[in-house]
């Protein structure tokens, strides 16, 4: 079956192309098509299933109504929740989403954003990998818009929407303090990400204030690429070795899920053998038992803020090129982990 076009909706009410295009842009009212001309276009295109050629759409009005998002991985419960608020508000505001995972690989993420671009996407909102910023410069060089979410590069202006990373880790250190942990160890991974440096200093800072002496025993940086063997291997070391340690904070949720496994492996009973709590929520903290205490991102909050800040700079380009940086309270939640 042939599909139908915008000249046959024409043919049909004997109307030229340019209004029925008008009104089916949404346009009508603009240019002064009256209400009742306006019905009869939107019935024959309902009736018809008219589809527009998006191609040709976009070439006429300069945007696709698409953004590109790139995350280090869409598996990750974190990112997929960001993005799921984020593909709820677009479509609310006429707007697709196109996933991209860098797998942390900097390489990869270049690929991406080039791949992004050429198919015209109206900007991008990333969480970009490691110590590599050559192509967010690239970005802002070319003022193309875009927006970063959960890590960011202080010394370079842009737009971002990330958690408060410091003051989360420093709330959870602190609570148990004040449950009479002294020998609190920090269990982390590639500290040189900008969040993790955010919540090793929180960590830190909640130690000073309570006048608890900073150990670098108690502080545990696990091989991502081999993280239950290294976890285990460090785990030891915290249980039996002089320093030993009483409490962990796990500066994110994958670190966390992998050390339940390896204490369980160990024989190590939470909250008898050690107290834990962990940076970022999962489902399953609440469902472990005991449960879990975790500082939890407000990942659709995170979201909706990054995208409303891109479509106003994609639909604003000439407004004030003021950057918005957006810093958002986490939420603490208590368990019997401790």
């Amino acid at each position: 079956m042939k599909k139908a076009s915008l000249k046959d909706i024409a043919r049909i009410l004997k109307m030229s192309k340019t209004t029925v295009s008008f009104v089916l842009n949404g346009k009508g009212d603009e240019m002064k098509i009256s209400k009742a001309t306006q019905e009869k276009v939107l019935e024959v295109a309902k009736r018809l299933n008219y589809r527009p050629n998006q191609l040709a759409r976009s070439l006429s009005s300069g945007k696709t109504n698409t953004i590109g998002l790139v995350i280090p991985n869409i598996g990750d419960i974190f990112y997929a929740e960001i993005a799921k608020a984020m593909e709820s508000e677009a479509h609310r505001q006429g707007y697709n989403i196109m996933y991209c995972s860098s797998e942390e690989n900097p390489e990869r993420e270049k690929e991406l954003i080039h791949m992004l671009k050429s198919r015209q996407v109206d900007g991008l909102i990333i969480a970009p990998t490691k110590l590599d910023n050559t192509e967010i410069l690239q970005l802002k060089k070319e003022q193309y818009p875009f927006v970063l979410i959960d890590r960011h590069f202080p010394k370079i202006n842009t737009n971002y929407v990330i958690t408060d990373n410091k003051g989360g880790m420093y709330q959870a250190v602190d609570f148990l303090i004040n449950k009479n942990y002294k020998k609190i160890a920090f269990i982390g991974v590639q500290n040189y990400l900008e969040v993790i440096k955010q919540r090793f200093s929180g960590y830190k800072e909640a130690l000073k204030d309570a006048k608890i002496r900073f150990s670098n025993a108690l502080v545990k940086e696990i091989d991502y690429f081999n993280l239950e063997a290294d976890m285990e291997a460090k785990f030891t070391e915290l249980f039996d070795g002089p320093n030993q340690a009483d409490a962990f904070v796990f500066a994110t949720n994958f670190v966390a899920t992998t050390a339940l496994s390896v204490l369980k492996k160990m024989g190590k009973k939470i909250p008898n053998d050690v107290a834990v709590a962990s940076f970022d929520e999962r489902e399953l903290f609440a469902l472990s038992d005991p449960g879990i205490t975790a500082v939890a991102q407000p990942t659709q909050q995170i979201g909706e803020e990054a995208l409303n800040i891109l479509l106003e700079e994609i639909n604003n380009p000439d407004q004030s090129s003021e950057k918005k940086k957006v810093i958002l309270k986490p939420e603490f939640i208590v368990r019997n982990s401790q």
